[in-house]
């Protein structure tokens, strides 16, 4: 295993946790928005 191969494994490693935080950030970030909207409406009924 040379420095290469090491920098390869080492930009992999980054970039598939990058990939899922965005996956994540993603998610979470719509789901906000549906609780939101529910409250919201919950609100106005009252």
């Amino acid at each position: 295993m040379n420095w290469e191969d090491v920098f390869k494994i080492i930009t992999a490693v980054i970039t598939s946790v990058g990939a899922a935080g965005v996956i994540i950030f993603g998610l979470s970030n719509w789901l906000g928005k549906v609780w939101a909207n529910r409250i919201l409406e919950r609100e106005k009924m009252l």
